[in-house]
């Protein structure tokens, strides 16, 4: 930092100043008199490469000080650097937002851990009752007769929901309880135990509800859940960060490929709940985190 002159008037120097960091050569003002507001007033520039501009401008400014140029132009570097300051401080309370929600406790949460007891305890009854597994299916009736009438006529609402805890086999359950437990605990600790269980419902309904209208009754399973708990987490890693939430590209790879692969496999996949689930979740997380945070 080099000292470029000085000015026994503190309005010319402070205005001078402004100008020249208005045209990008970062400057500073200091009073070097013994007391207070004494003078003179000191300018200093921190770049040594643009000292011979701003030699140059000192000259030219000596000639004509009260050129209103020079009171524009600081007035507009002013501004521009309260807009950088917002920026910057803007970006610090992220960074201080994705820290804390980072460290936020990475254990699993009660909503989680409650979800995955139920589905396991669902999965033992229902294997040894089938009358358990017709409580809880989206409908007991074929798909031809009527559109939900337990459901709308005798009142039971939970069929809605209680397809997500239905499993057909080992292998079903142990892949949707583990991206239940990954991405549920990531989603209950970042935001809390009770927006879980809306989340659940809402994605549990829309997936089933999709799921029954293409293909009928026979289906059950999280997996429509865990992609709206997948969209969302995607969405929120891409378009919030600071909310703590992020998936690896390879994940998200995985989880897509094998989205795809099951619309165009041999098995007998619930493509509906799989579509319905990712469509809410992907939609909530960019929605909240884009048109709503504006």
């Amino acid at each position: 930092m080099r000292s470029i002159g000085e000015f026994d008037h503190e309005d010319h120097a402070t205005n001078f100043c402004g100008y020249l960091n208005g045209i990008n050569i970062r400057t500073e003002v200091e009073d070097e008199g013994d007391e207070a507001d004494e003078g003179p007033w000191t300018v200093w520039v921190h770049d040594e490469e643009k000292l011979d501009e701003a030699r140059s401008e000192i000259a030219l400014f000596r000639t004509s000080p009260d050129d209103p140029k020079y009171l524009r132009i600081a007035q507009e570097g002013e501004a521009r650097a309260q807009e950088e300051a917002k920026k910057l401080d803007k970006l610090r309370r992220k960074e201080m937002k994705f820290s804390r929600n980072w460290n936020r406790g990475s254990g699993v949460g009660r909503v989680t851990l409650g979800i995955i007891c139920a589905c396991v305890f669902f999965y033992i009854l229902s294997n040894l009752s089938d009358a358990i597994r017709g409580l809880l299916m989206m409908s007991i009736y074929k798909k031809e007769y009527a559109f939900l009438p337990e459901i709308l006529k005798q009142g039971q609402i939970w069929r809605l929901v209680t397809p997500i805890f239905l499993h057909l086999s080992f292998f079903h359950i142990l892949f949707n309880m583990y991206w239940t437990f990954e991405l549920g605990r990531m989603v209950e600790s970042r935001k809390s135990s009770i927006f879980l269980i809306c989340f659940v419902l809402v994605a549990a309904v829309i997936s089933n509800f999709l799921q029954y209208i293409i293909a009928g009754a026979g289906f059950g399973g999280m997996s429509g859940v865990v992609y709206g708990l997948f969209g969302y987490v995607w969405m929120k890693g891409k378009y919030d960060p600071g909310e703590g939430m992020f998936l690896h590209p390879s994940t998200i790879m995985i989880m897509l490929f094998w989205f795809a692969f099951c619309f165009v496999g041999p098995m007998n996949i619930a493509n509906g709940a799989h579509a319905g689930g990712l469509a809410v979740g992907t939609l909530w997380g960019y929605l909240s985190s884009t048109v709503v945070r504006r």
